[in-house]
């Protein structure tokens, strides 16, 4: 981190300013997947252009972004994938990006320049095909395996769901006998964001087998399986799904944009596009200014919770806790 990042960081967490130093960045919503549990599959209308992408990256660029992170859909199903990693890479941008792992072995040479390559693993082979489709272990499986023989950094990462709940001990086992030095990270299903009543989709869990199978991921992590999740976000989730308020830098240093420029300040919200927030119509400086800052007690992807609670110096959240009982529904 330079020193100008980290003073805006400073600033940002004092409340005097407002700085995108990480941009989430939804490249497209097509995917070449139809997960069951995921509502991203086709282009959302009015996807930005190559030449308005690279305006727009240019732009939060000049306002301090230094860290993207490309999601999807898939996106290394976009056109441009390949060019946009190495734009980003030419200026010094940190890059991550979600992918489902099949295309991975198309895009080798460009995602060399990227510093993690997290990839969605739901269990062994019938849990994760059950959700994501015949074939697409496999296919994740053989993307994982070229990633790691080119030198590509590689985090894995699994949604519990009703599909693949009492798999937690098998998929840890396949994950340490591959011996790619992997860890995974866990989260659960939450409901969708674009379709559906709120908890009504099938394959959301009660409350007590989520509790249970995130009491059998600490367990695993205390015997020194690769669970990647650090304590903080294990132990957020034992109130799942209970409102639970955490510190949140949403806002402040972050915001996620979706595939037609719309600019939020957290992308696990429900979704009203606003004119004033749409960076093709306002710039990014404008969009970004108009988004106002706020927390909910609705945060449960793991990544999001450990960086909330260090952006809130909750370093109690960082130790180990005592083991927990299955709460029951």
């Amino acid at each position: 981190m330079s020193i100008q990042t980290a003073m805006q960081l400073m600033a940002a967490r004092a409340q005097l300013r407002r700085v995108p130093l990480i941009l989430e960045y939804e490249l497209t919503h097509l995917c070449n997947l139809r997960c069951s549990y995921c509502d991203r599959h086709t282009p959302q209308p009015g996807e930005l252009t190559e030449a308005q992408i690279f305006q727009v990256l240019e732009e939060f660029h000049a306002l301090g972004t230094r860290y993207v992170s490309l999601d999807g859909g898939e996106p290394l199903a976009h056109p441009a994938f390949d060019a946009i990693v190495a734009w980003l890479d030419e200026r010094g941008m940190r890059i991550h990006v979600n992918s489902n792992g099949s295309l991975v072995r198309r895009h080798l040479d460009a995602l060399r320049r990227v510093r993690l390559l997290k990839i969605s693993l739901d269990g062994p082979p019938s849990a994760h095909d059950e959700m994501r489709g015949d074939g697409a272990f496999e296919r994740a499986r053989r993307g994982i395996f070229a990633a790691r023989e080119a030198g590509i950094a590689v985090e894995l990462r699994c949604v519990i769901g009703a599909h693949n709940h009492r798999q937690v001990d098998a998929l840890l086992d396949l994950i340490e006998s591959w011996k790619l030095g992997l860890g995974i990270m866990f989260q659960p299903a939450r409901s969708s964001l674009f379709s559906g009543a709120e908890g009504s989709q099938p394959w959301l869990l009660q409350r007590s087998d989520v509790a249970r199978a995130l009491q059998r991921i600490e367990a695993r992590k205390r015997a020194g399986s690769p669970v990647a999740n650090r304590w903080g976000s294990l132990r957020h989730f034992r109130s799942f799904p209970r409102d639970t308020e955490l510190p949140c830098a949403a806002g402040w240093i972050k915001a996620t944009l979706d595939p037609s420029g719309n600019l939020y300040h957290c992308g696990m919200i429900a979704r009203v596009p606003d004119p004033r927030r749409n960076v093709i119509q306002v710039g990014a400086r404008a969009a970004f200014a108009a988004l106002v800052p706020e927390g909910c007690g609705q945060c449960w992807c793991a990544r999001a919770v450990e960086g909330n609670q260090a952006w809130g110096g909750k370093l109690i959240s960082l130790l180990r806790p005592p083991p927990s009982a299955a709460t029951e529904h």
